[in-house]
C-alpha cells in the first residue's frame, strides 16, 4: 500500500475532515506563494546533500505567509556522550541510520532570512534530534 493511501486511511479513522494530503517534490511545491501559516518538516535535511538545503528551504519559505513559521525536526549533532554513538555510526556505516547524519539547521535558515529562532534538543534512546522554529520575516 502506498504511503499516501496509508496516511489517508489512518487519518480517516479520526473522523476529521479539515485536512488535505499531497504527494509532491519538496523542490517544487504545487502551492501558491504565501499559502501556509506553518510548515512542518521532519527528518529530511539529515538525509539530503548539504547543497540541497538552501534551494529546498527557499521553496519552503516561498509557500509560507509573511510572519509564517517553519518547524524542522531532524537528526542533529549530539550534545551528550551517548549521542556520539549515533555520530560514529553515521560516519562508519551510514546505511545503519538510513544515511542520516547530524545537521544544525539554524545557520541555513538564518542565511535565507528567517528570524526569531527557538531550538530544542531532544535525545531519544541517545538518538540526537533538534526541533528548530523560525519565523519568515514580513517583507
Amino acid at each position: 500500500m502506498k504511503i499516501l493511501e496509508r496516511a489517508r486511511k489512518r487519518i480517516s479513522k479520526t473522523g476529521k475532515k479539515n485536512y488535505a494530503l499531497y504527494l509532491c517534490d519538496c523542490r517544487d511545491l504545487p502551492f501558491e506563494d504565501g499559502t501556509f501559516d506553518v510548515l512542518l518538516n521532519q527528518y529530511l535535511l539529515d538525509i539530503l546533500p548539504v547543497e540541497d538545503f538552501i534551494p529546498i528551504l527557499l521553496e519552503f519559505k516561498r509557500v509560507l505567509k509573511a510572519g509564517g513559521r517553519i518547524v524542522l525536526v531532524h537528526m542533529t549533532k549530539g550534545e551528550r556522550w551517548i549521542n556520539q554513538i549515533y555520530e560514529e555510526i553515521s560516519k562508519l556505516n551510514p546505511p545503519l541510520l538510513a544515511g542520516c547524519r547530524g545537521v544544525m539547521a539554524q545557520p541555513f535558515l538564518e542565511a535565507i532570512g528567517f528570524k526569531e529562532f527557538q531550538r530544542e534538543f531532544v535525545s531519544q534512546f541517545g538518538f540526537p534530534s533538534e526541533v528548530v522554529r523560525g519565523v519568515k520575516t514580513k517583507e
